[in-house]
């Protein structure tokens, strides 16, 4: 009596491994666009908040258009004098940006010459390093443009010529991705789109 055939798990891992790296591709592209989204929002904010805070004491603007916002008169404080300078006090510990155990890139720096006699120096000298960190927005990804093209086929047996339907989402010559429409920044992905096709003829015409 023969064996059946030895199940083989790596034929099912596969696919799912493609759908795991398909799922982390997507999110990726939309945190990147999420993150750029926010940028944009946060500099919207800080000129809206600057527009509002114009007055006739810090711009050009005249006296009479201050209206209702004029400046409160100042008055002394109420709180009883406590012989401390103002700000933090010494031995506070405060509150700033901390550096990161992990990072995305490194640029090492080394030396180029001896600062007490002028020697040249080499990395493999480098004995040490001290670190500083910067945070900072990843650069824009470009956009991703899929042609879908419906071909048609012609029946052997009675001749007739039939175009295969493209998907419901897909209804213009032209248009967005889902991602994009639920993002709501299509202008900054319109000049995205400008951008890589001037990019491509630039190209192209080399």
């Amino acid at each position: 009596m023969s064996c059946p055939p030895a199940h083989d798990s790596r034929d099912e891992a596969a696919p799912v491994a493609e759908d795991a790296a398909s799922v982390n591709a997507i999110l990726r592209d939309q945190n990147a666009a999420q993150q750029i989204r926010i940028a944009q929002l946060e500099a919207r904010i800080a000129e809206l908040e600057r527009q509002l805070g114009l007055n006739s004491g810090n711009s050009g603007k005249p006296p009479s258009s201050d209206g209702l916002k004029k400046k409160p008169v100042r008055v002394s404080s109420l709180r009883e004098r406590s012989g401390k300078k103002p700000g933090g006090q010494k031995g506070h510990p405060g509150e700033t940006l901390r550096q990161s155990e992990t990072v995305d890139a490194a640029i090492n720096h080394f030396p180029k010459a001896c600062a007490g006699c002028g020697e040249a120096l080499s990395e493999a000298m480098a004995t040490d390093h001290i670190a500083r960190q910067v945070f900072d927005l990843p650069e824009p990804q470009p956009l991703i443009v899929t042609e879908h093209r419906a071909h048609s086929c012609r029946c052997a047996a009675c001749g007739t010529q039939t175009r295969a339907d493209f998907p419901p989402d897909v209804k213009a010559p032209v248009q967005y991705g889902a991602r994009i429409a639920d993002s709501g920044d299509c202008g900054q992905s319109f000049r995205s789109i400008a951008d890589s096709d001037s990019d491509r003829s630039r190209t192209a015409f080399r």
